[in-house]
């Protein structure tokens, strides 16, 4: 989970009094041991040797990501981890990766939502895999896709024709296997999905978006069918798209509406989905186990 503003401030305080080593991935894969435990989490290279031995769910989960640079890392600590894990983590930090070794970890994410959807790693390739169904997995939950607009969540099926997806960070990656599925349903012969895609997609800087240029290229591609939206809380000068946090403002904009037919599936850090865009999507008339769901 995101830490609280209070922590975020201490978090903040503590870095500032840290020194900024940059480490490279060759010299992260060097401690990967329980007596020289390297990890990474949001671009910060952190010791976590000292936190095996009182680590809540034992060494196996932190072990298992010791001295690779990878998003995994990140995303897996954010689906379960509270405040007090932020701030015991934030006490660990040694430096943060390379602007290489940071290129490394994106492109390793883009490459891992590619290889799990229908699309060919050439941006806007629409080639489609034999498979009819999509599982579209997140720290949450698993929501299969069935084609057509057609869903099947917790046993039951749905059927909407118009998918809102909200998505934050690395949320992106299982939103991509459905964003892919559905527009490139044509190939081999089956039948066209004509299911509507609005995306809000929130990072913190431009260099954050995953797979920005496949977004991109589909949303021109398919005009009529998939429009995605950018948020950035970190946006810096030149941004000319939406800043600041996803709110019921944005979602209003750039999401649709909670009419009959229409769906909202959520994935993002849990406190960001939980404390903002949760209660925003309720607010505008959104229900959880009906038309609002996580994954």
């Amino acid at each position: 989970m995101q830490p609280s503003t209070e922590n975020r401030i201490e978090n903040i305080k503590h870095e500032a009094s840290s020194p900024q080593n940059q480490f490279t991935r060759e010299e992260i894969e060097k401690h990967n041991k329980e007596n020289d435990c390297w990890i990474v989490v949001n671009g910060k290279v952190n010791d976590a040797t000292s936190v095996l031995d009182w680590h809540p769910g034992g060494k196996a989960p932190i072990m298992a990501h010791a001295g690779r640079a990878h998003a995994e890392t990140t995303e897996e600590f954010e689906s379960i981890h509270d405040d007090y894990a932020e701030q015991k983590l934030s006490e660990c930090v040694l430096g943060v990766v390379t602007e290489k070794t940071m290129g490394y970890i994106r492109k390793q994410a883009e490459n891992a939502a590619k290889e799990s959807s229908v699309l060919k790693k050439e941006p806007g390739d629409c080639s489609r895999s034999p498979s009819v169904e999509c599982e579209v997995k997140g720290p949450t939950g698993e929501i299969k896709y069935t084609g057509q607009g057609g869903f099947m969540i917790d046993g039951k099926e749905y059927h909407f024709r118009n998918i809102s997806l909200i998505l934050g960070e690395s949320g992106i990656t299982p939103g991509y296997q459905l964003i892919a599925r559905i527009l490139c349903s044509k190939d081999e012969g089956e039948e066209e999905d004509k299911t509507k895609i609005k995306v809000v997609d929130a990072n913190k800087t431009k260099d954050d978006i995953l797979l920005r240029e496949d977004l991109d290229l589909l949303a021109k591609e398919y005009p009529d069918q998939f429009q995605i939206t950018h948020v950035l809380s970190q946006p810096g000068d030149v941004w000319a798209g939406e800043k600041g946090h996803v709110t019921k403002e944005i979602l209003q904009e750039h999401a649709f509406g909670p009419e009959d037919m229409n769906v909202a599936l959520l994935c993002g850090p849990p406190t960001t989905i939980q404390k903002a865009v949760l209660p925003a999507l309720k607010d505008i008339g959104y229900k959880e186990g009906e038309n609002l769901f996580g994954f």
